[in-house]
């Protein structure tokens, strides 16, 4: 993990707080799991519809707070909305 990861990982946090969002993004590990109440039953649900991996990076949880996991923060962070965001503050 780099700290340009960290940074844009806690600066789109940051903005998902302010604006209400239920987007942020965590590591992958038992921290993530324990702090968003994520069950062995949902990762094993969210696996088998290949929406999780162990070995990924990074966890979010979907609208209806379903575990998915990724490795590329692009995937899952709109930086034009970061960007604009930050330009605004």
């Amino acid at each position: 993990m780099t700290n340009e990861e960290n940074n844009l990982i806690q600066r789109w946090n940051d903005y998902c707080d302010e604006v209400s969002a239920s987007d942020q993004i965590y590591f992958n590990d038992d921290e993530a799991f324990e702090l968003l109440g994520i069950t062995i039953k949902q990762i094993l649900a969210a696996q088998k519809m290949k929406r999780y991996d162990w070995d990924d990076k990074y966890v979010v949880l979907d609208g209806y707070a379903n575990p998915m996991s990724f490795n590329k923060l692009e995937d899952h962070i709109n930086l034009d909305e970061l960007i604009t965001y930050e330009q605004n503050r």
